[in-house]
Formats: C-alpha cells, structure tokens, sequence
C-alpha cells in the first residue's frame, strides 16, 4: 500500500524516469500496482522485446528460443485475417493458443532491428537444419515479412534501424523497401547498417534514406564488404556518392562510427560531415587502415567538425602521419581520446601530444590500449616518457584515466596533480602490491576503481582487499577487477563496505549522459 501510494502521488515524467531505470525483474512488479502504471510500463517493455532477449548473455539456446517464441504469439494475435490467409499459402497455420493481447504490443515498438526479427522467425518456427529447404525458406520469409509489416504499419514511433546481412551462413533475402524508409524516417533517431554484400542494395537503401530521414543522430556503419573493398568500379562510387548524401542531409547528426572500411572510403564519409559538423560530438575509428591517406591528404571533413568532443580510435593503423597530427589542431573542445593499438611501433605518440596541447583542460577522459596486454612491451615506459609530462602540463582536468602498464610511481603523481579524477583504470602486474598503494594513496574524489591483471594473475588475497576496502570506504563506489570472483567471495567483501564489485568494464556512470554507448 506504501508503494501504490508514493507511485501514485509522483507526477508521470518522473515515474517514467524511474520506470526507465528498472531492470525488467522490478517493472513486472510494478505493473501490478494498478492500471495506470500497468499503461506506463507496458510500452517500456516492448520497445525491443526480441532484440533485449538476443542481447542477454547469461541465457542458453533453449531458454532464449522460448522466450523468442512467446514475443512471437504476443505479435501473432495482432495479425489480421488477411494476413493470416498470405501465411497459410505459404504453408503455415494459425496456432490454437494464440489470442487477441491485451494491448497493440506492435505499438510500442521503438528499436526495429530485421535481423532479430529474422532470429525470432527461425526459432518459432523450429527450423534447425543448417542449410534450409525452399519450403522451409519460404516459411521463414513470409512469417518475417507479415512481422517487419506489423511492425512499419503499427508502430507509433521507430527510434532506431538496424540492418545486418552480414550472416552468409542463412539464404534469406532482407530487404528495406522505400515504403519502409518512409514509414519510419520521421522519427529515427539511429541508423545502423551492417553486411550488405551487394552494390545495388547498398545504393537503394542509401537513396531512400536521404529522402526521407533528415534527423538521424547516430550512424554506424560495419562490415559494409561491397563498400570496402579497394576494387573501384561505377557500382562504388555510386554507392559512396550515396552514402554521402545521406550524411549530408543530417543536420542534427551527433555521432559517427565507421568499422572496417577502406581509408579512401572513410575520407568520403567524413568530407561528408560539413552539413552536421555544428552538431557532431562523437567518431569511432574501428579497423580503420589510413595508410592509404596520403601525407598530404586534408580531411577537410573532420577539421570543420569544431564542437568534436569524442574521439576513439580501435586497432586503427597510421593514425601517426602528417594530415592528422595537423587535424589534431582542431580539437580545441576535445573532452575524449581512447585509442588501441596493437603494437608499440604503432603508437602515435605526435599525434596524441598534439591533442592534448590543443585541447588542454577540456580533457576529461584518455585511455591508451594495448590490443595484446604483454607485461614486456615497453608500452608504459613510452608512455611515462612522451605522454604523461604532457598529461601533467596541460591536462588536470581530467575525470577518467586508464593507460596501460605504467608503473605506480606514475600513477601516483597522476593522481597528485589530477585532483579531479573521478575514475581510475590500473593496470596491475600483482593485485596485493597494487591495493596496498592504492589504499593510502588513492584521493576521495575517486569514485570508481578499475584494475586489469596479467594474464598469469588469477588470484587475491583477501586480506589487502579488506584493508583497502576500508581505507576507501567513505568514497569509493564501484570496484572492478578483470578476475575470477569464485563463489562471489570478492562481491560479498566488497558489498560489506559499501562497494559494488563487478567483473565487467565500468562503463556506465562513467560517461556523461551525451556520450554515445558505443
């Protein structure tokens, strides 16, 4: 009754912001206060049903498969009779348990993703062989297109698109017809397009976005095989001439990733961005090779992008050459800056002092990565002698530091001169010394701890992890520790003291709210 009447009395804007904050174990409890947060949870919960189920890790194939179908019976009883006359053409009958829901679940859709949707489709209908008859294939397509229909027809608002072909392994055809595009360009917000192998799926899909989607926010573009390959042929530059109109009608674009495609089509792409280079805040680099950029090549593009608060460069190569340590110029606003290499040799050391002399304290967050962590790679003693002066001079502002391999006697005066770190990543060659420095050294303004290990490092003694719980008590919240916590000895230690310990990346409560979840 407490809990029904403090719901109650709080306006519906902040209800739904604490709805929004709720795994779903806590909103199926309170769906069952009373009607009206019944009607507000409801829609929370079917924004992306079968994409949240794919995307649970802790679940094996059984369980996952009979969640997947029961979504697909919820979606079922929406069906109309027209649409279940084009399925039992196509070999397939209406089930005795479906029933008409409760509410237009379809409504509610905010994430469209097709290839969950195709996920769904084999699951309920229980094909398990690896290459698929016609018949079988005929079945998967019409329950799939009768679902994206639903879907496109019912769906009040689509937030974000995905598109993934990248699975070669299933013969499925999916496609985006421009009547799809139109329905739902409106109002997207993220566009995400994966695996297409043909040039001519490519340049249809890119057409109909520039015609109808003019608000889209964030864009990511993986695996595009067709776009990244270095044969150059009409079909290509065609669809690079369409890839760019669509950037270019996005006036209200914020972030930008771009995984495994070719140096020269990555320049198309971000000579692109003068339209949204007001409004871009974020680019991720995956994979990216730039060594086809030559020295005195200008990414024009990327300069006139002056409000740039994120940049993140993942197992790219030749980021250290003459044009980019001339961009770096251009980072004043620059707040973000992680970058994994997968060598020393690799490692931009000019281009990265260039950014923080250019972006100074506006600084906040710097990662540096090794794609191998080797304890023997002279990575850390580079790092203490080109990186961390500059860090010293130009960057106390900072708020999140994790380099690896450095030594502790750097991470102790970075934390001297940093006054305002808020979250540390340490990189850790034995977890007992570690702790014992950290438990005297590590100021109250950090919040958030996170410590890698060798991989030879497969254990913690508990008693340096007891005095250095106490000794953070009163201001460390978050502990994570890239090691095995057997029989959750570690998170009982840590919950005793007021902390919590997980094993994963701390990622959240980290960012600000703008930062993209890459």
């Amino acid at each position: 009754m407490e809990i029904n009447s403090t719901l109650i009395l709080l306006p519906t804007e902040i209800r739904q912001e604490i709805f929004k904050n709720l795994d779903n174990a806590a909103l199926f409890k309170c769906l069952l206060v009373d009607r009206q947060c019944c009607r507000e949870i409801v829609p929370i919960l079917w924004e992306a049903p079968l994409s949240k189920i794919l995307n649970k890790s802790r679940i094996d194939r059984e369980e996952r498969q009979k969640r997947l179908v029961k979504v697909v019976n919820v979606y079922l009883g929406s069906f109309t009779k027209e649409t279940w006359e084009f399925l039992r053409a196509n070999g397939i009958s209406r089930p005795r348990n479906i029933r008409t829901p409760a509410f237009n679940y379809a409504a509610f859709l905010r994430h469209y993703e097709i290839t969950a949707v195709s996920y769904a489709t084999v699951e309920w209908l229980q094909q398990k062989s690896v290459i698929p008859t016609v018949k079988q294939m005929r079945k998967r397509e019409a329950l799939r297109k009768s679902l994206c229909a639903l879907f496109v027809e019912q769906a009040q608002t689509i937030r974000s698109f995905h598109n993934d072909l990248s699975l070669e392994s299933e013969l499925w055809v999916i496609d985006t017809p421009k009547e799809h595009i139109e329905r739902i360009g409106l109002d997207l917000r993220e566009l995400r397009v994966s695996g297409i192998t043909l040039n001519t799926d490519l340049l249809s899909l890119f057409e109909n976005l520039a015609e109808f989607c003019r608000s889209i926010r964030g864009i990511t573009l993986a695996n595009l095989r067709s776009f990244s390959e270095n044969i150059v042929n009409e079909a290509t530059k065609k669809t690079a001439i369409g890839l760019k109109s669509v950037i270019e009608a996005q006036s209200e674009l914020q972030w930008l990733q771009l995984f495994q495609l070719t140096a020269a089509n990555t320049k198309v792409i971000i000579n692109s961005l003068h339209a949204s280079s007001k409004t871009l805040r974020a680019i991720k680099f995956f994979r990216i090779d730039f060594n086809l950029l030559k020295k005195n090549v200008v990414i024009e593009g990327l300069r006139s992008c002056a409000n740039l608060l994120c940049l993140d460069f993942t197992k790219c190569k030749a980021i250290e050459q003459q044009s980019w340590i001339e961009t770096a110029q251009s980072f004043k606003k620059l707040e973000f800056l992680t970058i994994t290499i997968s060598l020393v040799a690799e490692f931009p050391v000019e281009f990265i002092k260039k950014v923080i002399e250019t972006s100074s304290l506006n600084l906040k967050y710097f990662q540096l990565r090794q794609e191998t962590f080797t304890q023997f790679s002279g990575f850390g003693e580079k790092i203490v002698k080109e990186i961390l002066p500059f860090i010293l001079l130009y960057s106390r502002n900072l708020r999140v530091f994790g380099v690896q391999d450095l030594n502790m006697d750097s991470i102790v005066s970075l934390l001297n001169s940093c006054r305002k770190l808020e979250h540390l990543e340490v990189y850790s060659k034995n977890l007992d010394d570690t702790l014992d420095i950290l438990a005297t050294k590590l100021p109250p303004s950090i919040y958030s701890l996170r410590i890698h290990k060798p991989l030879n490092h497969s254990n913690i003694s508990r008693k340096p992890l007891i005095e250095f719980l106490k000794t953070t008590r009163n201001h460390l919240r978050l502990l994570s520790i890239h090691i095995n916590d057997f029989n959750g000895i570690i998170e009982k230690t840590a919950k005793d003291y007021g902390v919590k310990f997980i094993t994963s990346p701390i990622e959240d409560g980290v960012y600000p709210d703008y930062f993209p979840k890459f």
